[in-house]
């Protein structure tokens, strides 16, 4: 069994065609698709004692989850027997 596809994505259109590309090849290999959403964050913009991800992340949450939701919503266009039953084939991570 091979490892999992893994794709980043931004939002960009260059990206969520990357996500249908590494939809394609997990069907193709069986594999488990993740999809990947990182930004940098500085330090040096949040109070001592702060949560990094609290609820004053200034709407970081629901643009990350937006994110990661279009590129969940190519990826099943594409490949639409990817889904995420018990043990998903589709994994969302935001980091």
């Amino acid at each position: 069994m091979s490892g999992p596809v893994v794709v980043g994505v931004d939002g960009s259109a260059s990206s969520l065609a990357a996500v249908e590309c590494a939809a394609r090849e997990a069907r193709l290999r069986g594999a488990e698709l993740r999809l990947v959403h990182a930004f940098g964050w500085s330090v040096a913009h949040v109070p001592p004692g702060a949560a990094l991800w609290g609820p004053d992340e200034r709407g970081l949450r629901p643009m990350v989850e937006g994110t990661l939701a279009a590129a969940e919503q190519r990826a099943h266009n594409r490949a639409p027997d990817i889904d995420d039953r018990p043990g998903p084939v589709v994994r969302r991570a935001a980091v």
